[in-house]
This record gives C-alpha cells, structure tokens and sequence, in this order.
C-alpha cells in the first residue's frame, strides 16, 4: 500500500500482505488505515508512526470488502469465504458472521447507529444485518442475469 501526498509525493509504502490488496478503508479520524487482501489477513496500519497496529487471519479467503463501525474502534470485513467479521483495531476478533450468505461477500456498510450493517453477495442478495447478534432483519434478493454478474460487484 503506497501513501502519497496530493502532489504524488511518497509517503510511505506499507507492506505486510502477501498477495493482492483487494480493498482499503480508514478510520473516520483518519488515523487508521484497514486493510484487506487476496491472502485473507485484515491489516491495520497507524498512519502517522506508519507500524502495523495488527494483523486478523481468520479469514480462509480474499477480504473484499470493509467498513468501520462509527464508534472508530471496530470493523467489519466480507469475505470470499462467504463470511462477516467484527473485530478492534488490535486485531482481536469479536464476533464471525457465517450464516448471512452462501457466497462471497462482496460490499458491507456499517450504519450509523452503531448497531446494524448492510452487506452484499454474490448469492444475489443484500442484508441488513445486526452486528450485536447477527441476526437478518431484511434479506432483499436481486434478480440477475449472467450478463450482470460483474455490476453487482
């Protein structure tokens, strides 16, 4: 992960995955980047020391997909392994979501009450879910063709 000025400057390169970044996200205050990759870690980077915060391998799959719970101090990641994981910026895992989708996930946002997100699928279909308990409040299935499989994405 190469971290640039806005006059294209290198910062930093920060590296720890051993494959293909797949998706990127920082905390609200925009001290923390999280990031997820082709190897299944999640990493979280201090931006100003530059450290690695923590390293989460629970993940048996590509991490696609990530999004930082408003209180700043959690997220969650979306998997090829068709799972939802919570975890603290210390890399400890709260909680694992396994019975949301029957694909991999490939969108989550975290809503703002701090208790519910929205995840999607390439099962076709969009969640609302609790993050306290991982309970499905509203499951919305998207008729698709073959054709538009990528635009779900």
């Amino acid at each position: 992960i190469r971290l640039h000025r806005s006059d294209g400057t290198l910062i930093h390169i920060f590296a720890n995955h051993s494959r293909d970044v797949g998706t990127l996200t920082t905390t609200r205050d925009g001290q923390h980047i999280i990031s997820g990759a082709n190897d299944g870690r999640v990493c979280v980077w201090n931006v100003a020391s530059k450290d690695l915060v923590s390293t989460g391998e629970e993940h048996t799959d590509f991490v696609w997909a990530l999004s930082v719970m408003p209180d700043g101090k959690r997220f969650l990641s979306g998997s090829k392994d068709t799972t939802v994981q919570m975890w603290l910026l210390n890399g400890e895992l709260v909680n694992t979501f396994s019975e949301l989708h029957d694909a991999a996930v490939s969108g989550l946002v975290a809503l703002p009450d701090g208790h519910h997100a929205v995840c999607a699928s390439w099962d076709t279909t969009i969640k609302l879910f609790c993050v306290d308990d991982g309970s499905v409040l509203r499951s919305i299935a998207v008729p698709q063709t073959v054709d538009e499989t990528w635009a779900f994405i």
